[in-house]
């Protein structure tokens, strides 16, 4: 399995497991959240089968991560301002478009919260967070204020770690309560390494 030259124990979702953990232990966050936005790809295959790639994503993400849908909310303080916030910071939908973005483009655009949550009085941005050189990491936020014109901007920032972390805890359980599922799981068992 993945060209190890002694033989693991380890089924190919354990190793898909075991690359998203040494990812993020190597500070190789492109490689460990690509690997662990595809979590719900294989779990939901298992579980759902051959319904469209999307809907099974997303439905496993919402039965087994969460099932919340977020909403944009506005928060009104006492001194009349008005600021968004996007309510759970991310869901199913959200957690799918970055998903396709990131693994089919290479990049992570903000247009699909645009989109999503149909209010033109918001600029919204995503960012991926990740630690900076002294480890110290942000939890996953959202910062939000009022521009220039009146205009709100809301920057949604979701931690990587955090997100691969997530992803990869759930998809262990899932692998673990469902064992025969992964039976015949093949995976990528075909990764050799050439003698």
């Amino acid at each position: 399995m993945f060209g190890m030259g002694k033989q693991s124990k380890k089924d190919n979702f354990q190793e898909i497991i075991d690359s998203i953990n040494l990812g993020l232990n190597n500070k190789n966050y492109i490689a460990a959240l690509g690997m662990a936005l595809t979590i719900p790809d294989i779990c939901g295959k298992l579980e759902y089968g051959d319904i469209g790639n999307g809907q099974r994503y997303q439905n496993w993400y919402k039965n087994f991560i969460m099932s919340a849908t977020s909403k944009l909310e506005w928060n009104e303080y006492p001194n009349g301002e008005r600021f968004p916030q996007i309510k759970p910071d991310f869901d199913a939908d959200i957690i799918y478009k970055l998903r396709c973005q990131f693994l089919h483009e290479g990049e992570i655009t903000s247009d699909d919260l645009q989109k999503k949550f149909k209010d033109d009085s918001v600029d919204f941005e995503l960012v991926l967070g990740i630690p900076n050189e002294n480890g110290t990491r942000l939890p996953t936020s959202q910062l939000a204020e009022i521009q220039n014109g009146g205009k709100a901007k809301l920057e949604l920032i979701i931690n990587v770690e955090e997100l691969c972390e997530l992803l990869a805890k759930k998809g262990m359980e899932f692998h673990d309560e469902n064992l025969q599922l992964f039976s015949n799981y093949k995976g990528l068992s075909k990764l050799e390494k050439e003698y």
